[in-house]
């Protein structure tokens, strides 16, 4: 009778079965041709990792920044001070949108000095979009996932802000308290640009970037007493006019970029219901829209 052929080792079967995936995929992976080799795939998604790790690291710094400066405007203010918290709680976030845009701008300054250290030109859209790798989904996410994710961030944030308006009452000697309900619409820029364009140079376009309201009412007033504050970006020091049409409207201001193309103004005496807000510096346009809700009457002694 013949004996059975010795069986292999188990371990050893599969690290024949590991080695041979491993050749395989070594294969199949794409590479980018330099001067002094091939850089693979997963060694430049390796160099795009550590960009995004240390960004994350300074997203959540700028997160945790903005809760406790938030937390320093007082939750009970008296009724001439409630356009300037709307207005502060509307520097704070957009003071954080911009703070994220620089670190989002550093990064893809050191994407594309990687890039470009192992001679692969980061304006070459067919050499690292569209490949299905590795490389080309983590920065795509990263691209549309990351601006959005932050965004919502803030306007939870600032819609979880608690604050009231404080008056006092000569017939009862007594101060009242209103309950003022905070609104918040935030518009990320999602931009494909990262690593698909030589140059990072152009300025920031016109757009509103979020608008922040809070509202109030009084027992004998059917009628919400509203701030709305806007912030954006345009051109650098070029004047951006500003018009809210809606009840009690129509509502003008305007404000002039800083050197960064930043601005922001608020516009008082709005009402509650939905509004049309238009941006204009004279050659381009941007209209957005948000709704103020007619807030409870709480009055306190």
């Amino acid at each position: 009778m013949r004996l059975p052929p010795p069986r292999r080792p188990a371990g050893r079967s599969l690290l024949w079965k590991t080695l041979l995936i491993a050749a395989v995929a070594l294969i199949a992976l794409p590479t980018f041709s330099t001067n002094t080799g091939a850089l693979t795939d997963q060694e430049l998604s390796s160099l795009i990792r550590t960009d995004l790790s240390d960004f994350r690291v300074q997203v959540r710094g700028i997160q945790e920044n903005f809760r406790e400066n938030l937390l320093l405007i007082d939750g009970v203010v008296p009724e001439g001070g409630f356009a300037d918290a709307i207005e502060d709680i509307n520097v704070l976030t957009s003071g954080a949108s911009a703070q994220y845009g620089n670190a989002q701008g550093a990064v893809v300054n050191s994407i594309h000095t990687n890039l470009q250290s192992f001679n692969v030109n980061p304006s070459n859209i067919q050499l690292l979009r569209g490949l299905g790798s590795c490389t080309d989904q983590q920065v795509q996410a990263w691209l549309r996932g990351d601006p959005i994710t932050f965004t919502d961030s803030l306007r939870t944030t600032v819609s979880r802000q608690r604050l009231s308006v404080e008056r006092f009452n000569a017939q009862t000697d007594r101060f009242d308290r209103f309950p003022a309900k905070i609104s918040v619409q935030l518009f990320p820029k999602v931009e494909d640009k990262l690593i698909f364009f030589a140059s990072l140079s152009t300025g920031p376009k016109l757009s509103i970037g979020g608008i922040i309201g809070g509202s109030y009412r009084v027992p004998e007033e059917n009628d919400a007493r509203t701030t709305a504050c806007l912030h954006g970006w345009a051109p650098a020091n070029t004047q951006v006019n500003l018009t809210a049409e809606g009840l009690g409207g129509p509502f003008n201001t305007s404000d002039t970029s800083d050197s960064s193309g930043e601005w922001d103004a608020c516009m008082n005496g709005l009402k509650q219901g939905y509004y049309k807000f238009t941006a204009n510096d004279g050659s381009t346009t941007d209209l957005k829209e948000q709704g103020f809700l007619l807030p409870a009457i709480n009055v306190k002694f």
